[in-house]
């Protein structure tokens, strides 16, 4: 894919330009990039999975130290600010934090322990394909104050887990096509943008979850609740993923 030194059209400094004939390329090259996103990261297990290990290196991350080439200490959130520290921040804290018997790391430990043993919490519904424009972030935010009012009677902490993900072409919210700039084969001809395409917007997805141990009643009710929210703000109707308890 040929490409040449233009002045921008819309910002007046030198840019990159590809040829317009690439532009199907270009786009393709967008759409996979949004494609393979959405295989690798759209998975409700992946998403919840994440956010709890993210939450026992929180609870960890005060109470464990690593020692640079010189044996300085570096606590674990200090240790961006040190290579040395920072290289051993790989796979072996899952585990260091897994069988310690240090009691301050107790509650990271628990937390990856439900990750181990499959008892992560359980997810009840999603809001899927929501656009730029209908804030997911806020709808997010309104979503655990009106959950958080809800009471469980299967679980010993009522908590819902909410968690916002979105997929783009890589560049956020922005379709990026508007952003590249082409050449026309009329060589004396200027450069210029597409500003008509469509497709590769930002979409996102909203993931409920419930504790492990929430009864399949109580699921239910949970998202009733997720129904009337989105009939009262005018969003689309939450998708159902809770599988029922097996009966024996």
């Amino acid at each position: 894919m040929t490409a040449r030194i233009y002045r921008h059209v819309n910002y007046g400094f030198n840019w990159i330009a590809f040829s317009e004939k690439h532009l199907c390329n270009v786009r393709q090259i967008f759409e996979t990039r949004k494609r393979l996103y959405n295989i690798v990261c759209y998975h409700r297990m992946k998403e919840i999975i994440d956010d709890t290990v993210k939450e026992a290196l929180k609870l960890a991350g005060p109470y464990m130290y690593f020692e640079n080439s010189a044996g300085k200490l570096f606590s674990m959130m200090k240790c961006p600010s040190d290579t040395d520290a920072y290289l051993q921040l790989n796979d072996n804290i899952f585990n260091t934090i897994l069988h310690s018997k240090q009691k301050e790391l107790e509650p990271a430990k628990n937390l990856l322990k439900t990750v181990v043993t499959r008892r992560v919490p359980k997810i009840i519904a999603k809001f899927d394909s929501l656009k730029a424009e209908q804030e997911p972030a806020n709808i997010a935010s309104s979503l655990i104050t009106v959950l958080s009012k809800i009471t469980l009677e299967s679980c010993n902490k009522s908590y819902f887990k909410v968690i916002a993900e979105t997929y783009h072409a890589g560049k956020g919210n922005v379709n990026p096509i508007p952003k590249v700039l082409f050449y026309p084969r009329n060589k004396d001809s200027e450069a210029f943008v597409y500003s008509a395409d469509h497709g590769l917007e930002s979409m996102s997805t909203i993931f409920i979850y419930v504790p492990y141990e929430c009864s399949d009643d109580d699921a239910k009710y949970a998202f009733g609740v997720l129904k009337n929210f989105a009939e009262k703000r005018t969003i689309v109707s939450p998708i159902n993923m809770f599988k029922p308890s097996l009966k024996v």
